[in-house]
């Protein structure tokens, strides 16, 4: 297995790690009632899909991207991050809560950064999200 340390994404071991072992990845299950949401980068082709679909008392959150290195770690780290608080969240406005709650700039910080040139991972992330938000309607 090769060693996070010698990674090439140029992204530091916190966000390798995500890299590596992305946490919910793959598309929901057929039949489920997801709301979706995607963003792009032109600049660089990156597209990232989010879902989010009612399981159980709560809902569940995962992606699927054609992206850098930053973009598919962000997703990760965001999804991670958003699983707990959606799986509990029965209502649209605790999606809406936990989402407002999310600090991925932080979070994406404190495993590393990003560097400049790939900054824009937090903002695809953020706008795919806000699109799959925006399915919940008004409340």
């Amino acid at each position: 297995m090769e060693s996070i340390e010698s990674d090439p994404s140029g992204l530091p071991p916190g966000l390798a790690r995500h890299l590596i072992r992305p946490c919910n990845g793959g598309a929901p299950p057929p039949g489920s009632s997801a709301l979706s949401g995607a963003a792009s980068n032109a600049a660089c082709g990156d597209r990232l899909v989010l879902w989010i679909w009612p399981q159980g008392p709560g809902h569940r959150i995962a992606f699927q991207a054609q992206a850098c290195s930053a973009v598919l770690a962000v997703a990760s780290v965001g999804c991670e991050a958003l699983s707990a608080a959606f799986a509990r969240a029965g209502e649209r406005d605790a999606l809406r809560a936990a989402a407002a709650e999310l600090q991925l700039e932080r979070r994406v910080a404190e495993l590393g950064g990003l560097p400049r040139h790939k900054a824009h991972a937090l903002a695809v992330f953020e706008r795919a999200l806000g699109e799959a938000l925006a399915g919940l309607g008004a409340a």
